[in-house]
Order: C-alpha cells, then sequence, then structure tokens
C-alpha cells in the first residue's frame, strides 16, 4: 500500500501532526504577545498569512524558555503566553481549514492512540506539568474537562490525559489516519525509486503489513519497556521479576495481586518521576519498598528538590520520607549508592558509592526505572540510537525525507513538543509543493 507520508508513533506529537496534515492552518490571530520583538516580527511580515508559509528561524530568533529548540520556543510563546510567570492566557493561535493542503498519511502505533499515555489509566497520578500545557492545538483541556463536568484543578490525571488524547483524534475525525497495535519491523529505502518500505505486523489482525511511501516521521517516543540496564552480572536472569514501567506495577499490585503488604520489598531502582510514583503506589498498598539511587539526597539534580510544596503536595510528603523527616517500616532509602547483584531468588547486593559498605536483602520484584531508551531497531543502522536533526525542519540529516519530532527531537513535554510537528508540517508542505 502506498501513501504521501507515514508516522512510526500514535502519541500526541503523531496527534498533533496528524491534526496539521488534515489541512488544518494555524494563523496569528492579532493579539499581542508580551515578547516586543517577536510582536514587532508577527505585525510586520506575519499578519494574515499561515505561520507555516514564514521563516520559522527568523520568527523564533532571540527567544528564550525551558526547550533547546527554537520552533518549539516560537509555537509556545503563541500556544501558552507567558507560561514560565504562571499565566494562563489565552492561545494567540486562530485556525482554518483548507483541504487542498489535506496529506494522505498513517500512524502506526505500539499502544493503542495516545502513545505512553494509552496505558495511563490511573485516576490517583497527577501530571506534573500543568492540565493546560497538556492539551493539543485548538482543543483545550479546559473545555474538555468542563464538558465532562469535571472539576478544573490545576493538573490533571493521567486517566484524563489518555481520555483527552483519544477523544481529540475522534472529535477532529483523525481516525481513520490511526492503526494501532502494530509493531514496525524494518524500514528500508527503496533504490533507485527513493521510496521507503515499512514493513511491520498487525497484532490486532493478526498480520503483516508493508507500506511504501515518500516520507516518514519518527514520532516513536522513549520506550517504557527498553530502560538502561542496570549493569550486573547476569541480568538477563532476572527479567521475570524485571518491571520497568508504572502500568507494569500498578498491574502487579492491582489486578495480578502478586505484589502485597505481606511480600518481600519491592526494589525500585532509580530517582525520576516515574520511581517516585510507583513509591507513592506502594505507599497507598502499604507494599515495603527499597530504594536505590545514585544521586545524593541533596543534589539540584534530584527531581524531587525542583517542585513546589504548594503545588506537588505529594512529592513533597514523599521528599520528607526520603530525607528521613517522616518515619516509615515499609520505605528504606539507599541514596548515592548502586546494585551490584541480583539473584532469581531475590537476593540482592546495594553498595553506597563513597563508602563502598555493601548490604544484603531480599526482594519479591525489581522496578528497573532507570530512563527509557529509543527503539530505533527497525532503521537497521549503526548501534547508535541518536538522530541528528536540522533545529528548523526537523529533518534527519542522514536518511533522505525522513523527520524525527518529540521524544527523538529531544522534547520531554507534551507543552514543548508540538513546535517539532509544526516544523515538520511546515516543511512536508513545502516539499510537496516542490514536487
Amino acid at each position: 500500500m502506498e501513501r504521501r507520508c507515514h508516522y512510526l508513533g500514535n502519541g500526541p506529537s503523531a496527534i498533533t501532526l496528524s491534526y496539521l496534515l488534515s489541512g488544518h492552518l494555524p494563523y496569528w490571530n492579532g493579539c499581542p504577545v508580551s515578547n516586543e520583538y517577536l510582536n514587532l516580527k508577527l505585525e510586520q511580515y506575519v499578519k494574515d498569512s499561515p505561520l507555516i508559509e514564514h521563516d520559522f528561524e527568523f520568527l523564533s530568533d532571540g527567544l528564550e524558555g525551558r526547550s533547546r529548540n527554537p520552533v518549539s520556543l516560537l509555537f509556545d510563546h503563541l500556544l501558552h503566553p507567558n507560561a514560565d510567570l504562571g499565566a494562563h492566557s489565552h492561545s494567540k493561535l486562530s485556525w482554518a481549514t483548507n483541504p487542498s493542503l489535506i496529506v494522505d498519511h498513517i500512524c502506526l502505533g505500539r499502544t493503542a492512540i495516545g502513545g505512553v499515555w494509552s496505558r495511563l489509566k490511573s485516576n490517583e497520578f497527577q501530571t506534573v506539568s500543568l492540565a493546560d500545557w497538556m492539551e493539543l492545538p485548538n482543543y483545550s483541556m479546559k473545555t474538555f474537562r468542563e464538558q465532562r463536568q469535571r472539576s478544573v484543578s490545576v493538573r490533571a490525571t493521567y486517566d484524563e490525559v489518555r481520555r483527552y488524547y483519544l477523544h481529540y483524534v475522534k472529535r477532529h475525525r483523525l481516525m481513520k489516519y490511526f492503526r494501532s497495535e502494530c509493531q514496525v519491523i524494518s524500514m528500508e529505502r527503496l533504490l533507485p525509486d527513493g521510496i521507503w518500505s515499512i514493513r511491520g505486523f498487525d497484532y490486532l489482525e493478526n498480520r503483516s503489513f508493508q507500506y511504501h511511501c515518500k516520507f516518514v516521521v519518527l514520532a516513536t517516543g522513549v520506550s517504557q519497556q527498553l530502560t538502561r540496564p542496570l549493569g550486573i552480572p547476569n541480568e538477563n536472569d532476572i527479567l521475570s521479576i524485571t518491571l520497568t514501567n508504572l502500568p507494569d506495577v500498578e498491574n502487579l499490585i492491582i489486578q495480578q495481586k502478586r505484589l502485597t503488604s505481606e511480600s518481600l520489598p519491592l526494589l525500585v531502582v532509580g530517582s525520576g518521576l516515574t520511581a517516585m510514583d510507583v513509591i507513592l503506589l506502594c505507599q497507598r498498598h502499604s507494599i515495603s519498598v527499597l530504594h536505590v539511587f545514585r544521586l545524593s539526597i541533596d543534589d539540584p539534580e534530584f527531581v524531587l528538590n525542583q517542585f513546589s510544596s504548594t503545588i506537588y503536595p505529594e512529592y513533597e510528603r514523599l521528599r520528607e520520607l526520603i530525607r528521613g523527616s517522616t518515619i516509615s517500616d515499609r520505605y528504606q532509602c539507599f541514596p548515592s549508592s548502586e546494585i551490584i547483584s541480583i539473584e532469581p531468588n531475590g537476593s540482592t547486593r546495594i553498595r553506597h558509592l563513597r563508602s563502598h559498605r555493601v548490604t544484603d536483602h531480599s526482594i519479591s520484584f525489581v522496578a528497573r526505572l532507570t530512563g527509557g531508551e529509543f527503539d530505533l531497531s527497525f532503521l537497521r543502522r549503526s548501534s547508535s540510537n541518536s538522530l541528528e536533526i536540522h533545529p528548523f525542519t526537523n529533518q534527519c540529516f542522514e536518511m533522505e525525507n525522513v523527520f524525527a519530532i518529540g521524544a527523538l527531537a529531544g522534547e520531554k513535554l507534551v507543552r514543548f513538543l508540538q513546535g517539532g510537528a509544526f516544523a515538520c508540517a511546515s516543511q512536508l508542505w513545502k516539499q510537496m509543493k516542490c514536487k
């Protein structure tokens, strides 16, 4: 089957790009922005023309913020004005539809629509980002929540975000562009045609598939199943007791009931947000935890040292627990430490990085929450998973007509990943117009 464009991924980056390539064009709505230099450029050059017709390098010059991608900063200034100052201002964009710009495409996702968010069904956990930072273009999270008569709190639950992304695709009639539960096996260039061949397997239909396309967009995100190994001997021997994400731990506790208050402790390795959420989950179910991480408690890079206690009270309570301000016989903390061995029977050795003191423990399972890794094995490249990407078009330098957006482009927050989709859509429209 041949299409003009394929995305490998179906998370918020791919959903945003699908919305754009369905012929939806962003315009500056004429309302001033606080950055005087950007405001001047918008007034003099953009006016009533679509933003995608303009030079993103010129428009984004001089902008600063919490992203390293200039186009992400540009659209963040327009979508979330003064967000870093605590403002919840209306978007500076308006939208129009141009059917002549619709690009035939398909989004191939390993999961249900929403990517990693499709698996996060908890109403207990809330997003770190504010609720309106999780929204996609031209449909606010506030509107979605009000239509369901939900309380519009500052942060959204994981389940609200999951439902929002699925509803967004349905609301904007994008379902025909999505194919879920698909594993891409290979992506190869067909010479001399210059066409990309994508092969994979559809688990819903239980059959293999093949597509041919001119353009490919990599929006695969970070695999929850692939986390950095612990680097201990015979690590493959403990895969049966190893978990790598929150949904699997939640399933083990709530559905399978294999991890209970009577179990040996769960070993949690890592100091990121997923590790914190797993510990919070264990606390709610009275499950004992041994928590090992390499940072010191006072390290500014330690994630809990970066949150406001007002907006994130649950993480503040956890920070007090980790610091020892709160006493718990079901939580034991090992900062500045590493795992040196885990046996299949749960025998574990932990070593302090500075004192080199080794302690022995018995565990039931290990939650290896050491940071996700990209899975680009289908590209059949060298061992490196890194991609060199053009900052204003999101094109991959080493592969013709291939783009990368979202986490592959260095974005970790939904708030910023939309800029990559805008850059990608703009370049795709320009290249197709020239052909």
